[in-house]
């Protein structure tokens, strides 16, 4: 479409086997790529689109893994865990699943669902697993910034990490919204790089309440209420049944001074969460 009359300049349909959707997602890319004129930097012969796995079963496993680790509550982690782990009996080499177990671990230690010293080593070890099989793989790179930032307070290689992670996957709002909370608001204080990180991630996917959520924890921490209580507000209308959203809106409230309003916030937060 052409953003500024609205006239469409090109559509196509895709008819093909579920089978077939690591092509299938090439073949858009690269049309989509021709379609503007763009030059490819890559070989004709290189998908555009990283194939991590052959195997669509453990494909479909690892999103659903994903999908449920952004949902923040103990059961949650646990599913994504179970996701993870059927993924890779069906593909052992899939890096991206292990970055996946290496998130769980480290989120276990992060809300004390294990204890610290047993979750943040299994953290590790899974994602220096994934950076094995894939030395540029951004959730691996991410996953590692948490565990050097929270886990060993090591702040350098913790930034250097994050870095690494955004430079490989720009698009990864996961990677930036951490290293906008735990690297620049937390260790470093770095209010306007802290907020422009976050907000950089909320405009990546502007339908998503997580990365709102993390964008109102940053301006939380700088004293700046209102704005955290919008942006708190804005991650709970996107995603109703979000823990960390209540939870960020809980903490909103409470520090501008609207104690019934966060005391009404941090109980859904538990009726979410258990």
């Amino acid at each position: 479409m052409n953003a500024e009359d609205g006239f469409q300049l090109w559509s196509d349909r895709y008819d093909r086997q579920l089978d077939d959707i690591f092509a299938v997602q090439d073949e858009i890319a690269r049309t989509i790529a021709g379609q503007l004129q763009s030059t490819l930097v890559t070989d004709r012969d290189e998908p555009l689109v990283k194939q991590h796995t052959d195997n669509l079963e453990a494909y479909e496993l690892y999103l659903r893994g994903r999908t449920s680790l952004y949902q923040r509550v103990a059961r949650s982690f646990e599913n994504a865990l179970g996701y993870f782990d059927r993924a890779l009996e069906l593909d052992p080499n899939y890096a991206l699943a292990h970055a996946g177990r290496a998130d769980v671990f480290g989120l276990f230690g992060f809300y004390a669902l294990l204890p610290t010293k047993e979750a943040m080593p299994k953290a590790r070890q899974a994602a220096e697993r994934a950076l094995k099989l894939d030395d540029e793989l951004s959730e691996a790179h991410a996953a590692l910034g948490l565990v050097s930032s929270l886990y060993d307070h090591d702040w350098k290689t913790a930034d250097g990490h994050y870095r690494r992670a955004i430079e490989l996957n720009s698009s990864n709002i996961q990677a930036r919204s951490w290293y906008a909370l735990f690297h620049l608001c937390w260790t470093l204080g770095d209010e306007k790089a802290a907020i422009e990180e976050a907000r950089v991630a909320t405009e990546i996917d502007p339908l998503a309440g997580y990365p709102l959520a993390l964008l109102a924890y940053v301006q939380a921490n700088f004293g700046l209420h209102h704005n955290a209580i919008s942006s708190a507000r804005a991650s709970v209308t996107r995603d109703p049944n979000s823990y960390i959203g209540q939870r960020a809106l809980a903490l909103a409230l409470r520090w501008a001074g609207d104690h019934q309003g966060a005391i009404r916030a941090a109980e859904r937060a538990i009726q979410l969460s258990g």
